[in-house]
């Protein structure tokens, strides 16, 4: 009878742990040898990282009968917690409740990490009942998304600009949740539309962009102005701190200068070129040289004249004296090796020179000068001059061909000719009248 007892025992108590085991967790490994079990078990955050506070709680009571005096002790390698719970009766039909809040020490490894439950009565000494698996995670990155901004056009003050803003997942986690706002406290860029997008997740090593159309200021100066980004989101469920990065863009300056000219003509036949040069831009330029080089002039002095700074609004005029190179001088600058030839071809050819230099009797005006972001500009620009001079001497040159002398683009010889005719024919004429007089 005896023996029918202790079997029929062992068999409800294999029943018993089945049930115990059919409602406990996978991370709880139940001791067979263990007159105890453990149910109902909670674990939050659900996903666990050092120098989190974690919080477990479970159900305890035996598989089965009841126990006077039980006191149930938890212990775990990741924790300086023991925790150590009396009850006066313990029994099967009324298990009692453990909520433990424990604290994983900041130089913990990743890891699974086990968390032991022991329990003692008044029948039986202190044996572990049940192991609860902690899985400790590697640490969050708190920087782990990353922000870059690319304006998709020079960024002008007063001008509408689209901005795409890249969000990069540097780290091994996926991010959800995320969303990206833009803000100025200078309020340089002003987000048209919307300010604030949701992304939604951006995955382990992705990037994903999001556009903005921002609005400059029309009064804001050339230079690097701050942009900040804000980022929000969550990794396994729980919200991170919000990342702020300072992006920043480049306004760029539209400098603009305006060049009008006036010239003399000297007694001595050099011409005084008159050059001013106005900014008529949004920004102050330093270091403004101008230089002037020609085919038809001499520079007498310097042919570059240095202005230095030209504000907003400003003018400076600079003067170059210019003196007319001889027509000689053009043949043998475009013409290059090869050398006059004697007689009528002389003049011959040095009609044609002088006639490609009046064609083209212009100054070439070189300005350059920096903005304030000390990015070098240029502008070029033709300057006529002395036209009128010049032309009076090609029509000198072109009347002399051939040794002769034209007059009115008629040769001398023809107008000799002409008068010789008419003299002829006017004495003639005399003769012919005198006649008819006598006859009468």
């Amino acid at each position: 009878m005896r023996e029918v007892r202790i079997v029929a025992a062992v068999f409800l108590a294999l029943i018993a742990a089945s049930c115990w085991a059919q409602y406990a967790p996978a991370q709880v490994a139940h001791n067979p040898d263990s007159a105890y079990g453990i149910t109902g078990l909670q674990i939050t955050p659900d996903r666990i990282y050092p120098g989190d506070q974690v919080s477990v709680s479970f159900m305890v009571a035996p598989i089965s009968g009841s126990f006077s005096h039980a006191i149930v002790t938890t212990s775990a390698p990741f924790t300086t917690n023991t925790v150590n719970v009396h009850f006066d009766q313990l029994s099967s039909s009324n298990p009692q409740r453990i909520s433990l809040a424990m604290d994983i020490t900041n130089d913990t490894k990743a890891g699974t990490y086990p968390l032991y439950i022991s329990v003692s009565d008044d029948k039986n000494p202190a044996k572990i009942a049940a192991t609860i698996s902690i899985e400790i995670n590697a640490p969050a990155q708190t920087s782990l998304l990353t922000a870059s901004a690319s304006p998709e056009k020079p960024v002008i003050a007063g001008s509408e600009i689209p901005v795409s803003i890249a969000i990069t997942n540097t780290g091994a986690i996926d991010a959800r949740d995320v969303t990206v706002a833009l803000a100025d406290s200078s309020s340089t860029f002003i987000p048209l539309g919307t300010d604030r997008k949701y992304v939604g997740t951006v995955k382990a090593g992705g990037s994903v962009t999001v556009p903005f159309t921002l609005g400059v200021d029309a009064s804001a100066a050339p230079g690097y102005k701050a942009l900040t980004a804000k980022v929000d989101y969550t990794l396994d469920n729980l919200q991170q701190p919000q990342i702020q990065q300072q992006l920043g863009l480049t306004i760029e300056s539209t400098p603009s200068l305006v060049v009008t000219s006036d010239q003399t003509t000297n007694a001595d036949g050099s011409v005084a070129l008159a050059v001013t040069v106005a900014n008529a831009g949004d920004t102050a330029v330093r270091g403004l040289y101008a230089t002037v080089a020609s085919r038809d002039y001499r520079v007498v002095g310097t042919a570059s004249k240095f202005i230095g700074v030209l504000n907003l609004d400003d003018s400076s005029t600079v003067t170059f004296n210019l003196v007319q190179i001889a027509a000689t001088g053009a043949q043998n600058f475009s013409g290059g090796a090869r050398p006059f030839q004697a007689g009528a071809q002389n003049f011959s050819g040095g009609a044609r020179a002088a006639d490609n230099r009046t064609a083209a009797s212009s100054v070439n005006l070189h300005l350059s000068f920096k903005d304030p972001l000390n990015q070098e500009h240029t502008i070029d620009q033709v300057i006529q001059v002395g036209g009128a001079t010049g032309a009076a001497a090609a029509r000198t040159a072109l009347n002399r061909q051939n040794g002769g002398f034209k007059f009115l683009g008629i040769d001398w010889t023809i107008w000799v000719g002409a008068i010789v005719v008419l003299a002829v024919g006017y004495f003639a004429y005399r003769k012919y009248k005198a006649g008819r007089e006598k006859k009468k």
